[in-house]
């Protein structure tokens, strides 16, 4: 495995393991409750704008050829993600 994810579910999955026991181990008010509470808020609206995941192929096997589209909205989305992530961590 390397340290990487194979697919957006085994991300999702580590994810609410980790709210969950954010939520179970710290009170409500508790600010690693509070921040578990919006992350998984914000990682739940990302999740649902996440594009299918694609399966590339050979290049001979695709008469049309080319890559798939990602518009600077998805982009835009990640990269908040990604800031997201690191203003929790920074905490």
């Amino acid at each position: 495995m390397d340290g990487e994810y194979d697919d957006i579910s085994q991300v999702d999955s580590d994810l609410k393991l980790m709210f969950s026991n954010a939520l179970k181990y710290n009170a409500a008010q508790d600010p690693v409750a509070i921040a578990a509470t919006q992350f998984q808020q914000l990682w739940a609206e990302k999740l649902r704008s996440v594009p299918p995941k694609y399966v590339s192929r050979d290049s001979s096997e695709d008469p049309i050829g080319g890559t798939p589209d990602y518009d600077s909205e998805d982009e835009h989305g990640m990269s908040s993600l990604s800031h997201h992530c690191d203003k929790l961590m920074i905490r």
